[in-house]
């Protein structure tokens, strides 16, 4: 810095604000100050800046598979609602296995991280994140809760969604049969969304088809293989089935494309409503879980517990995006 003071005839006081961008800094000042840094190859050490001022902004986010359609949206969404505060965010991949999630949260421990935005791994106990208690790092949980945890958690009700789907196929549909298909099955989405489809079932006089409520991996290959199966099988059709996410779906729809099954004999709608649910064939009926905005919203959350700040945001509230596959049409009309 004392060197560019020197060139430019500033003091070192006036570069150092330059380099930092400070507001107070005329523009004309500060470009020249950047460039004559940059002609002599000067980067400013992040790591020497966070221990001179004991400042710490890189959030660890921490999901099972980036991969994933709803994740991704979802990341996309927390590093939007980091922005403001200038966050650096550290993504690592757990591949739900818990040994691989051990090691990354002790990395970010040892990396001191500012905080952790966590998609746990399936098994997942509140056990398992002492260490980052321990090391006052906060965190905030998306999508999945942890057993006897008291960590803040940014998710949509499984309940209202499951609602959603169930009352536009029954009430709006007249569906007599349904199924729920998929979702890995001693997950906690699944349960929870199972024992909510039970209920409705039960309340409505809905008839449940058990051999179309199995458990599926999060794969559209392996749930067309399993619709596969029961459309080759014996086991009568349902009415209409809510399937546990759009990738699921996808492969449930390529099946019933392959056995020429039309939404009129099955209709179908899933959940998440992810960008490729308009373009399948037929495009896919999907209750929307807004994945960016949840991401966004656990983003603030986190800001909010780093600065000691109460939290009042809100979710936007899921909503069906109607179409084909359901026998409403091709234009999606989002109804609450």
């Amino acid at each position: 810095m004392q060197t560019v003071a020197d060139a430019l005839g500033l003091s070192r006081a006036t570069v150092s604000l330059a380099l930092r961008d400070a507001s107070k800094i005329a523009e004309e000042t500060r470009l020249r100050v950047q460039a004559e840094a940059a002609r002599l190859g000067y980067i400013p050490n992040r790591n020497a800046v966070r221990l001179r001022t004991q400042q710490r902004n890189v959030i660890g986010l921490v999901v099972p598979d980036i991969t994933n359609p709803v994740v991704a949206e979802a990341a996309i969404g927390m590093q939007m609602g980091l922005e403001d505060r200038s966050m650096i965010v550290l993504l690592s991949n757990t591949f739900d296995d818990l040994t691989m999630q051990r090691h990354v949260l002790r990395q970010l421990v040892e990396e001191q991280v500012a905080g952790v935005l966590l998609l746990p791994a399936l098994g997942t106990t509140a056990v398992e994140l002492e260490r980052l208690r321990a090391a006052r790092i906060p965190v905030v949980l998306l999508n999945r809760a942890v057993p006897e945890s008291d960590l803040p958690i940014v998710h949509v009700l499984d309940a209202e969604i499951v609602g959603i789907a169930f009352e536009h196929l029954v009430v709006e549909h007249g569906a007599q049969s349904l199924g729920y298909f998929g979702g890995i099955g001693d997950a906690g989405p699944r349960i929870q969304r199972m024992e909510s489809f039970s209920r409705l079932c039960a309340a409505e006089d809905v008839r449940v088809m058990e051999a179309w409520s199995a458990p599926s991996p999060s794969s559209a290959i392996a749930a067309r293989e399993l619709a596969h199966r029961l459309l080759g099988s014996a086991e009568p059709l349902p009415d209409a089935l809510i399937v546990h996410n759009d990738i699921i779906a996808i492969g449930v729809l390529r099946a019933l494309n392959e056995f020429s099954i039309s939404p009129s004999e099955l209709r179908v709608v899933s959940i998440d409503d992810v960008e490729l649910a308009s373009i399948t064939t037929p495009s896919l009926s999907s209750v929307s879980i807004h994945p960016r905005d949840l991401g966004r919203t656990a983003g603030h959350r986190l800001l909010a517990a780093l600065s000691g700040e109460v939290f009042d945001g809100a979710l936007e509230a899921p909503s069906l995006a109607r179409r084909e596959s359901c026998g409403c049409g091709s234009a999606p009309v989002a109804v609450g």
